[in-house]
């Protein structure tokens, strides 16, 4: 399991709850390379959540898709209410590794844990 998140307590929080690894998401270019880099040999992740849903988040999450790996899935889950955010990436990659995003909803704080 790994985590990309901004602040630094929250990296710390989930290294210390058993992250495999946490990623400073500041500078959003640079984390599918990190993510690639940490699961070694630049395999990518199996699964991505993007649990915040902001359009800063959502903006980021496109470049994230390259640290997905073969058949890896997006998983979209965060959301404000209210606020609408268009999310565009390319589909020539996703095509190519067979990707796929998918949106979840109603989810409760341990159908989460569960996933993650």
């Amino acid at each position: 399991v790994g985590v990309v998140a901004r602040s630094e307590a929250k990296r710390k929080m989930a290294i210390e709850l058993g992250a495999d690894f946490a990623i400073d998401g500041t500078d959003a270019s640079s984390v599918a390379a990190a993510v690639r880099e940490k699961t070694g040999g630049g395999e990518g992740v199996d699964v991505l959540f993007e649990c915040v849903g902001t359009r800063d988040t959502l903006d980021s999450c496109v470049g994230w898709v390259g640290a997905l790996g073969r058949r890896g899935r997006l998983v979209l889950v965060g959301y404000h209410q209210g606020e609408e955010h268009e999310f565009r990436c390319h589909p020539i990659p996703m095509i190519v590794y067979e990707q796929t995003v998918v949106g979840s909803v109603g989810a409760t704080l341990e159908d989460l844990k569960e996933a993650v």
